[in-house]
């Protein structure tokens, strides 16, 4: 399997603002993948907008977050 996205990605907005996020994913491999888990991490504060259930979150009053999300099966 061989899961790959853009290799660069610059995000930038002012403070309050929320900012998309262009992510496609694209597997190049030749065996079916079956689930994978997104990781993101931020820093100064930027944290996700809105929660999701299929996703574990760190405690969001550090300056430093991070979250992984994981698909439905």
């Amino acid at each position: 399997m061989d899961l790959a996205t853009a290799s660069d990605l610059e995000l930038n907005g002012t403070l309050g603002s929320t900012v998309g996020v262009p992510l496609a994913l694209t597997n190049r491999g030749e065996t079916t993948a079956r689930g994978l888990v997104l990781y993101l991490y931020g820093f100064n504060g930027l944290t996700p907008g809105k929660r999701y259930e299929n996703c574990e979150y760190t405690d969001l009053d550090l300056d430093n977050s991070a979250f992984a999300c994981t698909t439905r099966r």
